[in-house]
């Protein structure tokens, strides 16, 4: 449900303006994620796997001990 008052020619702007917000952090990414590639190219696959294991689990430990569950 959007809470967004329509214009007059009916385009609610507040989702108008996220729609331009998602498409140009879109683009962002597209543009940086070569750079980003490239400076992992010396890490192995065994490097890069442990590394998001090890972040992802300190990740769900800290929003467990933050919302209490």
């Amino acid at each position: 449900m959007s809470t967004a008052q329509p214009t007059p020619d009916g385009v609610a702007t507040s989702e108008h303006r996220r729609g331009l917000t998602a498409g140009a952090c879109g683009y962002f990414l597209w543009g940086v994620l070569p750079i980003y590639f490239s400076l992992l190219a010396s890490a192995g696959a065994l490097e890069i796997t442990a590394h998001r294991v090890v972040w992802s689990m300190l990740l769900c430990l800290l929003l467990l001990a933050v919302l209490g569950q």
